[in-house]
C-alpha cells in the first residue's frame, strides 16, 4: 500500500496518532468533504478539524487505518448541521486498501470514539447506550433511564468489517 509518508510515520508510533486531512486517502477525504458540504449548505463554514481523525493499525496487518469521529468536526456558525440529535454523531472506520486508498469498513452513530493501545494492539471503543449496552428494554424507557457504556469493536477479517465485541467487554459510563 502506498500512503503518504506522514501516515507511515504515524502508524510507527506506539500509540494512535492524529492525521492532517490533507494526508488522508482519497475515500477518507471524500467522506469528510461530504460533511463540509452539509456544513456549507447550513450556512456554516468548515473549520479546523483537529482531533477528528485518529490513525492506528486496527486490523493487525501493519497498515494504517483511520477512525473519523465527527464529534470533533468543526462547522463554524452551524455546528448542529452535522449532529444526529441525542443519538450522537457519525463515527466511521476506514481500513487500508489497495494502492493509496482505504475503504469504509464500519459506520455508526455514537456518542464518541476512542482508540486505545491494549496488549500491543490498537482497539476502538464507542460510547453507546441502551440496547448496545445490553439494556434490552431500552426502547420502552425514557432516554434518561438508559444505561451508557464504552463498548469495544472487533475486526472480522472474513467479513472485512468491525462489529461490537461482546457486551461483557463494555465499560460502564456514569
Amino acid at each position: 500500500m502506498r500512503l503518504p509518508a506522514i501516515a507511515f510515520s504515524l502508524v510507527a508510533l506506539a500509540a494512535p496518532a492524529v492525521a492532517a486531512p490533507s494526508s488522508l486517502p482519497p475515500d477518507v477525504q471524500r467522506y469528510i468533504a461530504g460533511f463540509d458540504q452539509v456544513c456549507r449548505q447550513a450556512g456554516g463554514s468548515p473549520g479546523n478539524h483537529a482531533g477528528m481523525i485518529t490513525v492506528a493499525d486496527l486490523t493487525g496487518d501493519g497498515q494504517p487505518d483511520f477512525v473519523v469521529d465527527i464529534h470533533n468536526y468543526n462547522c463554524i456558525d452551524a455546528p448542529a448541521s452535522v449532529a444526529a440529535g441525542r443519538d450522537g454523531m457519525a463515527v466511521a472506520i476506514f481500513v487500508a486498501g489497495s494502492g493509496d486508498n482505504a475503504f469504509k469498513a464500519f459506520e455508526t452513530i455514537s456518542d464518541g470514539a476512542t482508540v486505545e493501545q491494549q496488549g500491543g494492539r490498537s482497539r476502538v471503543y464507542l460510547d453507546v447506550g441502551g440496547v448496545d449496552c445490553g439494556q434490552q428494554n431500552a426502547a420502552t424507557l425514557p432516554y434518561t433511564e438508559w444505561k451508557f457504556c464504552s463498548r469495544p469493536l472487533d475486526w472480522s477479517a472474513a467479513k472485512k468489517t468491525f462489529q461490537f465485541a461482546p457486551v461483557s467487554q463494555a465499560r460502564s459510563i456514569e
